[in-house]
């Protein structure tokens, strides 16, 4: 499930990434931002968990202005780091879905993944955002075990919930393919 994004949509967001996508908009025009992931649901940790967003454009034209205002300089905000890499999404019953997908990271600590999107969010990644009840149930115990108790480390954080997505997307018969990160600002962790 997706969810229209509204400036100060509720206090899950952080203001930095409320602000970011609020000025993204008034900024490009012609763009329709949508939430997903644990924002729109009870799996979201504040001030730890990432915002997911999807941004949908018209055109070529408007997807460069988009990856020019993630990418460029700013006073406003503190692009600490972004990375970017295009994913491809494939199931039998569909023509493959090609995203490109930014992670933004501002002031070491808020994270914004956006999925640029051209012209409409296709049937394999609506399934994607239909996380059903029992995967937000392990997610939200894998996320209360690293932010909630810090009884697992990071990497077992990250493995575990890499796990719960490609046991999703396995169950579905979505194969996922990623290109290798390009570092547009900022370094590697």
């Amino acid at each position: 499930m997706s969810i229209e994004y509204h400036p100060k949509y509720n206090d899950k967001i952080s203001p930095v990434v409320d602000n970011f996508l609020q000025t993204l908009s008034q900024n490009v025009s012609n763009v329709n931002i949508r939430l997903f992931g644990s924002v729109t649901n009870f799996t979201h940790f504040k001030d730890k968990s990432d915002v997911d967003c999807c941004i949908i454009y018209p055109d070529e034209y408007t997807r460069m202005k988009l990856c020019e205002f993630i990418e460029g300089d700013s006073i406003k905000f503190n692009k600490t780091r972004v990375l970017f890499r295009e994913m491809t999404l494939r199931n039998k019953d569909y023509a493959d879905e090609h995203i490109g997908l930014y992670v933004i990271e501002f002031d070491n600590k808020h994270k914004l993944d956006i999925c640029l999107v051209d012209g409409n969010i296709g049937p394999i990644q609506r399934q994607q955002h239909n996380f059903g009840i029992m995967y937000k149930l392990f997610m939200y115990v894998i996320k209360w075990l690293y932010y909630g108790t810090g009884l697992i480390s990071k990497e077992n954080f990250i493995y575990l919930k890499r796990q719960i997505f490609v046991w999703s997307d396995s169950n579905r018969n979505i194969n996922v393919v990623f290109s290798k990160h390009q570092i547009r600002r900022g370094t590697p962790h």
